[in-house]
C-alpha cells in the first residue's frame, strides 16, 4: 500500500530516500523525484519529474506549470525544499532542455538527454538558501 506522497516528498528531500505515493514517486537510484499522473498518456518514462538530487548536494527543481495533480505535488516539493535549507534551483525543465540545445528543442519529454546527465551536469551557483552577495570594493565613475 503506498505511504502518502507527502511522506515521501519529505523521505526523499531529507534523507534521500526512494518511495512509492499516491501518484509520486521517488527513485533512490535515479535520485529523482516524478509525479505519476493518473493518465498515463501525460508522461514519459518514470512520470513527470518534480526535483532531482545533484552531484554536489543540492536540488534542481521542476519550475514548469504543471497540470493537477502535478501541481499540487510540485508545491509540496517547494515546500520541502525551503524547509530543508538544502542549495536549491527552480527551473522548468523544458528551459533547461532549451539551453542544452541552443534552443533546437524546447520540451523536456524529446530532451536528448537524461536526469542522470542533468544530475551530472547542474550545479546550484547562487542557491535558494542562505545567500550571501559580496560588497563590491571597486567603484566606477558612477558612484
Amino acid at each position: 500500500m503506498p505511504i502518502p506522497h507527502q511522506q515521501v516528498i519529505e523521505n526523499f528531500v531529507q534523507k534521500g530516500d526512494g518511495g512509492r505515493g499516491t501518484n509520486v514517486v521517488a527513485k533512490e537510484k535515479d535520485g529523482a523525484l516524478y509525479s505519476t499522473p493518473p493518465h498515463p498518456w501525460e508522461v514519459r518514462g518514470n512520470g513527470i519529474p518534480l526535483a532531482v538530487r545533484l552531484e554536489d548536494g543540492g536540488f534542481l527543481a521542476n519550475g514548469a506549470r504543471l497540470n493537477w495533480p502535478s501541481n499540487r505535488h510540485q508545491t509540496l516539493v517547494l515546500r520541502a525544499l525551503e524547509e530543508s535549507k538544502v542549495p536549491f534551483g527552480v527551473v522548468p525543465l523544458d528551459s533547461v532542455t532549451a539551453a542544452w540545445t541552443d534552443g533546437k528543442i524546447r520540451d523536456w519529454n524529446q530532451a536528448p538527454f537524461s536526469l542522470k546527465d542533468l544530475r551530472k551536469e547542474v550545479e546550484i551557483v547562487v542557491p535558494s538558501v542562505g545567500e550571501r552577495w559580496r560588497e563590491v570594493e571597486i567603484k566606477d565613475k558612477y558612484g
